[in-house]
Formats: C-alpha cells, sequence, structure tokens
C-alpha cells in the first residue's frame, strides 16, 4: 500500500492542501453524477476545508445548488469566483473561471 494511501486512512494527509482539495473534488463530482447530492455536498465541504478559495470547489458547489434549486446560492458562489479573476493565475482557475461566467450567461 502507498504511503500516501496509509497516511490518508489514518486522517494525515500526505499532500498539499490543493491536490487533497481536488481529490475531494473529484469524488464530489462522481457523487453528483450519480444523483447523490448530499454526499457530493460532503466532498466540496471537504475540499473547501482544504482550500477555502479553491475555485474549482467553489463552481461545483454553485452548480450543486443550481440542481437543488438554490438559485440565490448558485449566483452568490459564481460572483465569489468571478471576483477572483484577476488573481487566477493557473489553468484549473482559468477553467473555473470560465465555467462560472458561462453559468451566469445563461
Amino acid at each position: 500500500m502507498r504511503i500516501a494511501a496509509v497516511l490518508l486512512v489514518l486522517g494525515v494527509s500526505a499532500f498539499a492542501d490543493t491536490e487533497t482539495a481536488a481529490f475531494f473534488l473529484t469524488r464530489a463530482d462522481t457523487a453528483m453524477s450519480s444523483g447523490q447530492l448530499d454526499k457530493a455536498a460532503e466532498f466540496i465541504d471537504r475540499s473547501l476545508e482544504e482550500e477555502p478559495n479553491y475555485l474549482p470547489a467553489l463552481v461545483m458547489k454553485a452548480r450543486l445548488a443550481q440542481r437543488q434549486d438554490r438559485g440565490a446560492d448558485a449566483i452568490r458562489l459564481l460572483e465569489k469566483v468571478l471576483a477572483r479573476k484577476r488573481d487566477a493565475r493557473g489553468s484549473v482557475e482559468g477553467r473555473a473561471i470560465r465555467e462560472a461566467e458561462g453559468m451566469m450567461a445563461k
């Protein structure tokens, strides 16, 4: 068993905050795709615990809010993402910005 997996089971992260946030976000996406919205929300929150301003997690949280007919919450989250547009440097953040812009245009 890999050391990172053992540490994760023990509750100790061997990943950088962003990598751990991305791990939980992948789990959230899987849960959301299978209709497990409560489980998806848990994983999104875990992702944001690791990195509170992780733009892809904020966008996914907005998508979840939209699916749950909480439009005002979705807009608030998307506005938060778009406010960080100037600070977005990496391709992951850039994709999150573009997705947020597309959601706001609908």
